[in-house]
């Protein structure tokens, strides 16, 4: 279930056009603009804080932005709902494991390809052929299959993070955000989420992705940000990070470059 090629090579999936989120007198997102094309894994990282899920809250419609623009496929979006967002195709991750705990792993991905694809203003009795088909390629995808008829309460963080994956994949967006998703987990779990990763891209879904394990940022990303204080302090190639005194001194620390050299040798962009 490949995504659909875009038209116009040139033009940007989400353009986000200085972005402003304010709590009081802080300014969680500062002026904040980038664009991502069909195809890219845009990495975003910095310290606790920084604004990077509030940055995520303001483009999935969570919460509103003070000023600025966001524009998906062409089209403005920055005054539309959550839901209006993920049926245009926009799906996100969040840091925290959200399920039905109850339910089985199919069934909480059933009810995200149904309800996610597109508006049921009168739900029917049974889930469609498409949204079965949506969710069972999106289970098969993060390896979850031979666990769809468990309760999502007997699960490991680890699985509970493939089932947000599982969920979000399968209202067929054009861009997965996911926030932290190897945030917890070991180093053979982090390795298994980096091959889902590059499934999904291989796969024709445009990347947008929140990590603090630098491995995981720099060894997927085509591009990654690091943002301060709400602020866009850098924006460029994952190699070039360690050159950059400024993400250097408030971020990566000494032996920064040694760390991405490292990440880079292991995984690449592959």
């Amino acid at each position: 279930m490949s995504k659909q090629e875009h038209t116009g090579a040139n033009a940007p999936l989400l353009r986000c056009e200085s972005l402003f989120r304010y709590f009081g007198a802080v300014k969680a997102v500062d002026d904040i603009s980038f664009d991502l094309h069909p195809g890219d894994i845009l990495g975003i990282g910095g310290p606790n804080g920084a604004g990077k899920t509030t940055l995520f809250d303001v483009i999935s419609g969570l919460t509103a932005s003070e000023k600025g623009k966001i524009f998906f496929n062409g089209n403005e979006i920055t005054k539309h709902s959550p839901h209006k967002r993920c049926h245009a195709g926009i799906a996100r991750t969040f840091q925290l494991n959200a399920a039905f705990e109850t339910l089985t792993v199919q069934e909480n991905t059933l009810a995200s390809s149904y309800f996610g694809y597109s508006n049921k203003i009168f739900p029917g009795y049974r889930f469609s052929k498409d949204s079965i088909e949506r969710a069972d390629w999106a289970l098969d995808l993060v390896g979850l299959s031979d666990e769809s008829g468990m309760p999502v309460d007997t699960l490991s963080v680890y699985k509970r993070k493939l089932l947000m994956i599982a969920g979000a994949l399968s209202t067929n967006p054009d861009i997965l955000m996911m926030d932290e998703p190897v945030g917890g987990l070991n180093a053979n779990e982090v390795d298994d989420i980096m091959e889902i990763v590059r499934k999904v891209s291989k796969a024709g879904v445009t990347i947008l992705m929140i990590e603090h394990v630098m491995r995981f940022l720099v060894s997927l990303s085509d591009r990654v940000i690091i943002m301060h204080h709400g602020q866009n302090i850098y924006e460029g190639e994952p190699r070039d990070l360690a050159s950059d005194k400024t993400v250097v001194d408030v971020y990566l620390g000494e032996g920064a470059s040694e760390l991405i050299s490292d990440a880079l040798g292991a995984g690449g962009n592959e």
